[in-house]
């Protein structure tokens, strides 16, 4: 029996959450190897990749999405075509930086140290791009178990690799380079697993596919160029008219909550296919109310978030980061604003349409306004401007823009695009438990402690994380008692649900 919904997310959400974590496990432990100076420049290295991927890779993942599907019965030719373009722009980055495009990025974000670090990320650029069709492939054959597993193995792998090597050589350099070593052994398993999931046909690869696919991926690509830029624009404009200290606290603050990003990932990779076949149908009613229920109960996780992350602000950046990085709270809290935006995927709503075009001009014309509104809030408001800019270009352009081409192209009232009923719902009642968090002024946390062990040593426990535990216990059951209270999720009917997804046999 085909698995529903609800576990495919499941499943999809638990490997991308605990990926995010380990992701944040290996920022905890390099703030506290390096300089602040020395983790701003492995940070800014690491930013010349994320920002160039999306322009290298285009829509070309997504490709596969479309092309598999339709043809089966030659998926390995399918893949080895998608390979092949993303290899080409893999050599394109790694080319530009070994020809002295190091030198020129190290000019302009006025770091020397970022020159051979930057030789480093041009081969692991290369091999982080051609795993990149990885989630598509597989999940266009199923396999969300294995993409699961793939995500949080290799950051894993990647933790270990680049911790090991940094406690014996303490430099940024190195920190790349335990990088580079594990996406090498990354881009085998994801070959393996890629060429297992499409068995089909021959491996050449065909110079009408690629035409084909590349055909298809600009408009796509585009959009994700457009869409990805606007994300890393705060962080880049910091990086270029800041220090690499001031950018290491602003890229400790402007951090993803981890199972934000999970939960809304893998909600949009399991209802892709389903939308875009009920679109197809002239099933627009079904497919709205699909999108509006996944947004109503992404909101039950994320609007608690919200909450929780705003007030233990101070404790969550300290216990993470380190008390050096005590002012990372100002950005963290500003990037915890955009939290509520993220209930809802309306991007998939246009892709599922086939209207990637009219969604590449809404990322253009957002982008243009983000780096304006960006500029003049640097001027102003200094350090924190590019990320007020960034929550005030998410709701004031690309929520209400969003909402009423949605209203157009599904043929509705603009009002109704969302279930704003079920989200005021929600919203305030993620409110009311909150009163918990004024109880902080005037209960005492122990300080640090240190429990004992039948060894020489002891186990630290920092008081940030007694602070946390203690609020965010009471908080959380505050939660679950509302929701149960007024509705929103019967706690019972929830564990009976979950345990027959997670236990049938």
């Amino acid at each position: 029996m085909a698995r529903s919904r609800f576990f495919k997310s499941a499943v999809l959400a638990s490997g991308n959450i605990l990926t995010s974590c380990l992701g944040i496990a290996t920022a905890m432990v390099l703030v506290r190897i390096f300089s602040k100076s020395d983790y701003g420049t492995y940070k800014q290295a690491i930013l010349v990749f994320m920002f160039a991927s999306p322009i290298l890779i285009m829509g070309l993942p997504e490709c596969l999405y479309y092309f598999i599907p339709r043809e089966k019965s030659r998926s390995r030719g399918i893949l080895s075509e998608n390979l092949v373009l993303l290899t080409i722009g893999g050599l394109l980055f790694a080319t530009f930086l070994l020809l002295g495009g190091n030198h020129l990025l190290a000019r302009r974000f006025d770091n020397p140290d970022l020159v051979y670090p930057l030789l480093v990320i041009a081969p692991y650029g290369l091999f982080m791009i051609m795993t990149k069709s990885l989630t598509a492939c597989l999940m266009s054959a199923d396999r969300y178990r294995q993409v699961a597993a793939y995500n949080f193995g290799s950051r894993l792998f990647m933790l270990v690799m680049v911790v090991g090597i940094v406690c014996i050589w303490p430099t940024p350099m190195y920190a790349v380079t335990g990088h580079l070593l594990g996406a090498a052994l990354m881009l085998v398993i994801a070959m393996v697993l890629m060429f297992r999931a499409c068995p089909n046909g021959s491996i050449r690869p065909t110079r009408a596919g690629i035409w084909e696919q590349l055909k298809y991926a600009t408009p796509l690509g585009f959009t994700r160029v457009f869409g990805v830029i606007r994300f890393q624009l705060d962080k880049l404009l910091i990086a270029i008219f800041f220090s690499p200290e001031r950018y290491a606290i602003y890229d400790a603050g402007a951090v993803e909550i981890p199972f934000i990003g999970g939960v809304t990932q893998s909600i949009t990779q399991v209802l892709f296919p389903d939308l875009t076949a009920l679109y197809r149908d002239g099933k627009l009613k079904e497919a709205l109310s699909i999108w509006q229920r996944a947004a109503t109960k992404a909101a039950l996780a994320i609007f608690p978030a919200t909450v929780f992350f705003i007030a233990m602000a101070p404790e969550t950046m300290q216990l993470l980061f380190s008390t050096e990085y005590a002012e990372s709270t100002r950005p963290f809290r500003i990037y915890t604003l955009l939290l509520p935006a993220k209930v809802a995927n309306y991007g998939v709503m246009f892709l599922s349409a086939g209207r990637s075009k009219l969604l590449m001009w809404v990322h253009m014309f957002g982008l243009v306004f983000n780096l304006i509104v960006s500029l003049i809030l640097l001027k102003t408001l200094g350090f924190l401007g590019p990320a007020w800019a960034a929550v005030l270009t998410t709701y004031a352009w690309y929520a209400l823009v969003f909402i009423l081409l949605i209203a157009k192209l599904y043929k509705i009232n603009a009002a109704t695009v969302l279930p704003l009923r079920q989200l005021g719902i929600a919203a305030i009642v993620s409110l009311i438990p909150a009163v918990v968090f004024f109880l902080k002024m005037r209960i005492a946390i122990p300080k640090d402690l240190a429990i004992p062990t039948p060894f020489s040593w002891s186990i630290p426990i920092s008081q940030n994380l007694i602070s946390i535990a203690i609020f965010g216990t009471l908080y959380v059951c505050g939660v679950v008692f509302c929701y149960d209270r007024f509705g929103l999720v019967k706690m019972s009917s929830l564990v009976q649900k979950m345990r027959g997804h997670f236990f049938k046999r």
